[in-house]
């Protein structure tokens, strides 16, 4: 049986939100990837977007990797008129005040220790094929690159068709190319 994971925190709505808009405007097109990871650590929150990371002081309870959709995040952050907001974050599930609210979308892990490819704000193919090649279809799935990682294969293959054509006389075979390319990315950080 999986261990149930509860996480919380309590800071101010400003801070938050004034970090989310940071992010917005290091990375363009950062309201568009839909979910941010909140990280709950002994007092203090880190929000994390790829390749950003926001510390915000805060009181929490519990330690806990959470993905939630930004859009929600932000709409409980602009229904806090005043003082401080709390959450509480349970697998599928983000309590605020008297309000609960249910969604697959809300996932909740132990805070992961190992080192991680953290993707880089100036995202190209190469490294969402890093990315496709050292995570599995949930990770992908979660941070909605999955389309993003499929494109950067069809490129992939296709870049490696057309070196194919450029050494064909050298008896090389599609496979040979794809996997010194696959070993190339493989959990190379």
């Amino acid at each position: 049986m999986s261990q149930k994971i509860q996480a919380s925190f309590t800071a101010d709505p400003k801070a938050i939100n004034t970090n989310l808009m940071a992010m917005a405007r290091i990375r363009s097109g950062f309201y568009k990837t839909k979910i941010v990871q909140i990280r709950i650590v002994n007092d203090a929150i880190e929000l994390m977007a790829q390749g950003i990371t926001r510390r915000i002081k805060a009181k929490t309870e519990g330690e806990a990797d959470v993905c939630i959709p930004i859009a929600l995040l932000k709409s409980y952050l602009s229904s806090s008129s005043f003082g401080l907001v709390s959450f509480t974050f349970r697998q599928g599930e983000l309590e605020c005040g008297s309000s609960i609210y249910t969604s697959s979308a809300i996932e909740v892990m132990p805070v992961s220790l190992k080192q991680e490819y953290v993707l880089p704000i100036n995202l190209n193919h190469i490294s969402v094929l890093k990315y496709g090649f050292n995570n599995n279809e949930s990770e992908i799935s979660k941070m909605q690159l999955s389309a993003t990682v499929q494109a950067a294969k069809r490129k992939m293959k296709s870049n490696i068709l057309e070196a194919l054509e450029n050494l064909k006389q050298y008896d090389v075979k599609y496979e040979d190319l794809e996997t010194i390319i696959i070993n190339k990315f493989k959990n190379k950080h």
